[in-house]
């Protein structure tokens, strides 16, 4: 069955990113690196599962405006619509 969980595993599997990273909140060198992280998860857990923007706002620890900003983004800018690809069709491919 497959969980929010496993989605944020299958996003950091692809991402130099680690948890803590994704939760937490702050600048660094990763920055980009973490906000398009965890924008494809968000949108990944947005269209697999269902979750409204506040459930996965509560996942992520960020307010439902957030998350509906980073899909919206996510869905807007091609490297995220890569990457956002990339670990969908993993995911079917071991199905």
């Amino acid at each position: 069955m497959l969980t929010a969980q496993k989605i944020v595993d299958q996003v950091l599997a692809h991402t130099d990113v680690q948890p803590g990273q994704l939760f937490g909140r702050g600048s660094g060198s990763k920055a980009a690196e973490v906000c398009t992280a965890r924008a494809v998860a968000m949108t990944i857990v947005r269209d697999e599962l269902g979750y409204s923007s506040e459930r996965i706002g509560r996942i992520f620890k960020r307010d439902h405006s957030s998350v509906w900003h980073a899909i919206r983004r996510c869905r807007s800018h091609p490297p995220m619509q890569a990457l956002y690809e990339e670990i969908v069709s993993s995911r079917a491919g071991s199905r």
